[in-house]
């Protein structure tokens, strides 16, 4: 499955350059389906690219988002606002606090979309047991932290950028995506095997403050699930 996030388009970036690479890539890769975990639009100006970029993936199991906190107007980032999308129509299914079940490859795949404001209450109640997977779409990666053991075997996340601008430090990397303190997030990029799930969390595609990354370049996760 394709795993995108902070997309941020509508800025004034190489975001809608970067993100129309991604889709080309991610085409190309031929995903069963494609999950995207939120920070959409920057500003409203660049939902024609990302209805025009989702509805190009066409994936047979379909795609599905959720909103971040840029995407409901929860940033410190001056260049972002009055972005946030309502409905994807046929390009994606928008799930708020909503699940779908995908069948894919004969296995009954349940997607949980968490809100960006249920951040801290996860909608754990949507999960169905009898899925043979269940996945929650949850913009910020300690969401995860609140999540009982069992409720779903992967989290997807994105949200910090893998620090945008990562910068060498004594004691290890600052990661200065949100320009404020902690610069060591718990989980700043990749995978981790949590007492509850594996959580992924995405560097993303966009940027956001600045429109330059540095030692953490833009990235599209592809995920190879396999039966344990």
């Amino acid at each position: 499955m394709g795993h995108l996030s902070d997309l941020h388009l509508g800025s004034l970036s190489l975001n809608a350059s970067t993100f129309r690479s991604a889709i080309r890539w991610l085409r190309e890769q031929q995903p069963d389906l494609v999950a995207v975990t939120g920070d959409l639009l920057a500003r409203a100006r660049g939902e024609p690219d990302l209805r025009r970029g989702l509805a190009a993936l066409r994936p047979p199991g379909g795609v599905f988002a959720v909103l971040g906190n840029v995407d409901v107007h929860e940033t410190r980032d001056p260049f972002s606002g009055r972005g946030r999308v309502g409905d994807l129509g046929p390009a994606a299914e928008l799930l708020e606090d909503r699940s779908v079940v995908a069948e894919v490859r004969g296995r009954r795949v349940q997607l949980i979309g968490c809100a960006a404001e249920s951040r801290w209450r996860p909608p754990v109640g949507l999960a169905e047991p009898a899925a043979d997977l269940r996945i929650l779409l949850a913009h910020f990666p300690d969401t995860a932290e609140r999540l009982p053991g069992g409720a779903f075997q992967l989290v997807l996340s994105g949200h910090t950028h893998g620090g945008q601008l990562r910068l060498p430090a004594p004691g290890g990397r600052l990661y200065l995506s949100e320009l404020r303190p902690p610069f060591r997030p718990a989980y700043p990029e990749g995978v981790f095997r949590l007492p509850s799930t594996t959580l992924v969390v995405s560097r993303g595609v966009g940027t956001t403050f600045v429109p330059v990354r540095f030692c953490s370049r833009p990235e599209v996760c592809l995920l190879v699930l396999r039966r344990e």
